[in-house]
């Protein structure tokens, strides 16, 4: 699991929280757990190496699976936990 902590996460607007910046990074730690837990069980684990990552105005989500039905139904899991945030697919379909 990878945590991003940049200057994005400081913004006032960001759905992290205003506190300080370790309460931002467990805030995203939070919240990407949550993420890949959701895609997790929406795919019944179909989505390999998994990784979230999170600013202030996105959530990008990478890994492997096997069909664009499963990439499709990742980020829908990740949209439901996220509705304020543009999701970035990069999920590979792999054979």
């Amino acid at each position: 699991m990878e945590v991003k902590t940049g200057p994005m996460l400081g913004s006032t607007r960001s759905p992290l929280g205003s506190g300080g910046r370790q309460d931002r990074a467990s805030d995203a730690a939070r919240l990407i757990r949550a993420i890949e837990d959701a895609i997790l069980e929406a795919t019944y684990g179909g989505v390999r190496n998994l990784s979230v990552d999170v600013t202030s105005r996105e959530v990008i989500l990478r890994g492997r699976c096997r069909s664009y039905h499963v990439k499709q139904m990742a980020q829908h899991a990740a949209m439901r936990m996220c509705e304020d945030l543009d999701i970035v697919n990069e999920i590979q379909v792999v054979e």
